[in-house]
């Protein structure tokens, strides 16, 4: 068993959150010389029987970090429409719709295995998310870190970033799918961007709550007023950042972009989707349940090299309701799927 105390440095490290007394680059290294103390010889190098002992409490660190993190992290970019929850392990996740207006189409769009997204008929006031799994691997990391040439922090992010992208990528791909199933007066779809059209989708979303804009930084580029209504601000934030950060009252929050190919062809998030939901509606659409603790295993190669496995279970859903907006712009939505 890992030490109460090593469990709670480990969290704070993840937190990045230093304590009073001392700064996180001293908390890495008492960390790092706990870790040390399990897995190497006197000499300070990798022992193979001390690794084979000790590899599972290391492991077993890392996975309060990344379970202390991954649900923050994603509630830090979709926490104003989604409603997340982290679940013990065989647990069945489950999101008990709220009473408020009858605005809930009695449908879901529900993330299944092997990236199959299904539309299924809600005839409950409650939704059980179906779960699966996602993984990844990096190699021989953690001798980096003994070494002092890594950080735990950068071997954890490592973990998150892949874990964050295949996350992100599930439920772009699953608000994507719901585009077909919403109001005509929701939705919009175009080869160029049409801000008219744009502005309409937006005015019916306001009827719900302050709306909040939620797209790619290609797609905030088009989001700037007509010439006569850009201020010397406007212009500012456009030369510094790329966007303006409010479009017409309504917050525009750029979703972080990466590709899931080397060749950086694939983006996770499809650049001409723009999803406009209201703040505090009846109920957020977006679900996301985490399963269980993360599991990180060693696995020895053939060459006798060690690969570390990261294994997270997940569910998504969302409810297709009529209070939330899609514009769509250009080829781009062929490209994932939609």
């Amino acid at each position: 068993m890992i030490d109460a105390k090593i469990r709670k440095l480990a969290v704070d490290i993840a937190n990045q959150r230093p304590s009073t007394e001392f700064s996180l680059e001293d908390m890495e290294e008492t960390l790092r010389a706990t870790v040390a103390d399990l897995l190497c010889n006197d000499s300070g190098a990798v022992d193979f029987y001390k690794w084979n002992d000790n590899s599972p409490k290391v492991f077993a660190i890392m996975s309060t970090m990344v379970d202390e993190v991954l649900p923050k992290r994603v509630s830090g970019v979709w926490g104003q429409f989604a409603d997340i929850i982290h679940t013990g392990h065989g647990d069945k996740p489950r999101f008990i719709l709220k009473k408020g207006r009858m605005n809930v189409k009695r449908f879901i769009t529900k993330v299944a295995a092997a990236g199959v997204y299904e539309r299924v008929r809600l005839d409950r006031d409650y939704v059980d998310i179906d779960i699966y799994a996602h993984g990844g691997a990096i190699y021989q990391t953690l001798e980096g870190f003994l070494a002092g040439r890594e950080s735990i922090t950068e071997i954890l992010n490592i973990f998150l970033d892949h874990l964050e992208t295949t996350i992100y990528e599930d439920i772009s791909l699953a608000l994507e799918g719901t585009f077909d199933k919403l109001p005509p007066a929701n939705k919009a779809t175009g080869t160029d961007f049409d801000k008219g059209e744009f502005d309409k989708v937006l005015n019916v979303i306001r009827a719900y709550g302050r709306p909040v804009i939620y797209c790619t930084m290609a797609f905030a580029a088009n989001l700037v007023p007509r010439s006569g209504f850009v201020s010397e601000r406007m212009k500012d934030e456009l030369n510094n950042y790329g966007y303006i950060g409010r479009y017409l009252g309504a917050d525009v929050i750029v979703l972080p972009q990466s590709f899931t190919d080397i060749d950086n062809a694939t983006p996770v998030i499809n650049d001409g989707y723009c999803y406009i939901i209201p703040t505090g509606s009846d109920e957020k659409p977006l679900k996301v349940a985490f399963e269980g603790n993360t599991l990180i295993r060693s696995v020895d190669r053939e060459d006798w090299s060690t690969e570390m496995q990261i294994y997270k279970k997940m569910g998504i859903a969302v409810l297709n309701v009529n209070y939330y907006g899609i514009v769509r712009v250009g080829e781009a939505y062929a490209s994932n799927g939609a």
